[in-house]
């Protein structure tokens, strides 16, 4: 479940991407608010099946970080 969301997290930001690229906003709003959905979704289950200091749980926040930076 895990991957699933970070993989559905990254294909939401390509459309995103893509909307930006076509001149959409409001496309590109919603998709990056979906990537970060399913980002703070999979950084919950890491949260919660491991360890503070997992490397599963630092990945998840750096690309957190990156989308809410972007």
């Amino acid at each position: 479940m895990l991957f699933i969301l970070e993989d559905l997290s990254q294909l939401f930001l390509k459309k995103a991407q893509e909307a930006y690229f076509q001149g959409e906003d409001k496309k590109r709003i919603f998709y990056l608010t979906q990537a970060k959905d399913y980002m703070k979704k999979a950084l919950e289950i890491v949260e919660i099946n491991f360890s503070k200091d997992s490397l599963h749980v630092e990945r998840i926040k750096l690309k957190l970080n990156h989308l809410i930076f972007n």
